[in-house]
C-alpha cells in the first residue's frame, strides 16, 4: 500500500471516530499531509492538527488549538489571518513537553509495526491531553480568567501565539478586563519605541496597533 493511501485510512478511521466526539468537519490535505478535525461550540472552534511525515505514517505533530472568532472577526480587520496562522488563538503549552513526549511514544508504536495499537495511541493522545485542554479553556471569559489575569505579561507569547499583543488587547477589551488601559498604554511605549529604533520593521505594527486601539476605545466592534 503506497503512502498516501495508508495516510487516507488512517483519516478515515480517525474521522469516524472523532465524528462521535462532535468534531463534525474533517480535513484531509494530501500535499501536506495534514489532518485537521474540527469542532464548533458557540464563538469557538477546537481544532485537532495531526501531521504525517511525507514517507511514512510517523506523526511530526499532533496538537490541539483554541480559535476565539470573536477575536478574529475584529484581529481579520487588521492583519491576514492565513499569515503565520494568526487565526490560532490559543495552544497548550503548558503539556508542551507531555505532548512531545507522548508523540515519542506513539511513533515507537508505529516502529514495532502494531499498527493497531497506534491507532489506539493517537486516540487516547487526543482524549487524554487535547480534549482537557479544550474543555479547561471553553470560551474567552475562561481564558482571559486563566492566562491573562493569571500568567506573567511576559509570558503571554508562549500560551497565546502570533500577534500575540493584539489579541490580548481584543480578549481584554471584550471581557472588560480593568488590566485593558494599562496594557494598552504599555504596547503603545513599546512600538513607539521600536520605530525609533528601526521604523521599517516596526513601522507598520505600530500603524496597526494605532488603528486596532481605536476601533477597541471606540467600541465599533459593537454593531
Amino acid at each position: 500500500m503506497d503512502i498516501i493511501k495508508s495516510h487516507e485510512n488512517i483519516f478515515k478511521e480517525l474521522k469516524l471516530i472523532l465524528t462521535g466526539m462532535e468534531f463534525n468537519k474533517a480535513e484531509y490535505y494530501s500535499q501536506f499531509c495534514s489532518l485537521n478535525f474540527i469542532k464548533g461550540i458557540n464563538q469557538v472552534s477546537n481544532h485537532i492538527k495531526l501531521q504525517l511525515f511525507n514517507d511514512s505514517l510517523g506523526i511530526n505533530y499532533l496538537q490541539g488549538h483554541i480559535l476565539l472568532n470573536e477575536v478574529n472577526e475584529i484581529l481579520g480587520k487588521f492583519v491576514n489571518l492565513k499569515g503565520n496562522n494568526e487565526f490560532i488563538t490559543l495552544k497548550d503549552y503548558i503539556n508542551k513537553e507531555k505532548l512531545t513526549n507522548k508523540l515519542q511514544e506513539i511513533n515507537m508504536t508505529l516502529k514495532n509495526r502494531n499498527k493497531s495499537q497506534y491507532l489506539i495511541d493517537i486516540i487516547n493522545h487526543i482524549k487524554n491531553l487535547i480534549i482537557p485542554f479544550f474543555e479547561k479553556y471553553p470560551d474567552i471569559e475562561a481564558i482571559n480568567n486563566e492566562i491573562i489575569n493569571k500568567v506573567p505579561q511576559k509570558e503571554y507569547t508562549n500560551y497565546i501565539t502570533g500577534k500575540t499583543n493584539f489579541k490580548v488587547l481584543i480578549i481584554m477589551k471584550l471581557c472588560k478586563n480593568p488590566k485593558y488601559g494599562d496594557f494598552r498604554n504599555w504596547a503603545l511605549e513599546v512600538y513607539k519605541r521600536g520605530i525609533e529604533i528601526d521604523k521599517t520593521k516596526y513601522g507598520a505594527d505600530y500603524e496597526i496597533l494605532q488603528s486596532l486601539i481605536s476601533y477597541l476605545d471606540n467600541e465599533q466592534y459593537i454593531t
